[in-house]
């Protein structure tokens, strides 16, 4: 019995007992991620395997190698830090967010209940791709599901979308759950004359 480990259900998950025994990507798939700027700190909850989108934004692990598209899939969080479900996109198509069970809304989405996240009165950052939030050391949540997001960002002191453009997509997307003067952006750029 010395190399089993027991399963105790309040701190192991179905997500996290579908997750744990994917593999890790491929060399040249990381080289991709990398290549977009995901730091080291992120690639260690990414894996990749055969999956199969299908709905809107759902997918399903595919039941042997081959059989679906290839994708990265990570782990969503809630606060305590828990996997409550998994996110995945095609390795081509970071826009392309798919979540397993319909439990997670956002990647990253356990920070919306950290009030350090909010401190000093920053906003929580939201990106548009899965791959901008790797390059930023998952610091941010990115939208899967934008019902269940603007339910969960209802309560948020303030949001932050990457540009002008991304936050008015946010006040869209998000209306009428979460104000829009809790929405920012970055102060555009001047350019050097």
């Amino acid at each position: 019995m010395s190399n089993v480990i027991p399963l105790h259900a309040e701190n192991f998950t179905l997500a996290e007992a579908a997750w744990l025994p994917l593999p890790i990507p491929f060399r040249e798939e990381l080289a991709l991620l990398r290549a977009d700027g995901a730091t080291e700190f992120a690639l260690r909850e990414v894996k990749a395997f055969d999956v199969n989108f299908f709905l809107r934004n759902f997918f399903e692990l595919a039941k042997h190698p081959g059989d679906g598209e290839r994708a990265f899939i990570v782990p969503i969080h809630d606060a305590r830090e828990a996997i409550i479900d998994l996110a995945a996109w095609p390795i081509n198509a970071p826009h392309r967010l798919a979540r397993r069970d319909g439990r997670g809304a956002l990647l990253g989405e356990g920070l919306i209940e950290n009030p350090a996240s909010f401190y000093g009165g920053e906003p929580l950052q939201i990106y548009r791709t899965a791959t901008r939030w790797l390059a930023n050391d998952c610091r941010g949540v990115v939208v899967i599901d934008w019902p269940g997001a603007a339910l969960r960002l209802a309560d948020a002191p303030a949001i932050a979308g990457e540009d002008v453009e991304h936050a008015f997509q946010l006040a869209r997307g998000l209306d009428p759950h979460v104000e829009k003067s809790r929405i920012f952006a970055p102060r555009p750029q001047r350019g050097v004359a």
